[in-house]
């Protein structure tokens, strides 16, 4: 099943459309259940591919300039991490 958007995985698992959903930390899990009021429970742990930046223009971020526009979630576990990798490179 394919999604294009965060919130479907956990939305279709709630429906009962799928079995299992693997593809985000647990922070995100539970602000999930409590934002949208779902049952579901980690059944085990897989691996999380690290937070990365991608673009079409800049090569390196020392390349960043003031104003440049980044993309960011819109899930509070996962901004508050990319903050943290943010502070640190600053």
């Amino acid at each position: 099943m394919t999604f294009n958007d965060y919130v479907l995985p956990n939305e279709a698992l709630s429906k009962g459309d799928i079995d299992v959903n693997a593809f985000q930390h647990k922070p995100y899990l539970d602000q999930q259940i409590k934002d949208r009021g779902y049952k579901l429970v980690s059944v085990g742990n897989s691996f999380v591919y690290p937070i990365a930046g991608y673009s079409k223009k800049i090569k390196s971020l020392d390349e960043l300039q003031p104003g440049s526009q980044v993309a960011i979630p819109n899930d509070p576990p996962t901004l508050a991490a990319l903050c943290c990798c943010c502070n640190r490179l600053a």
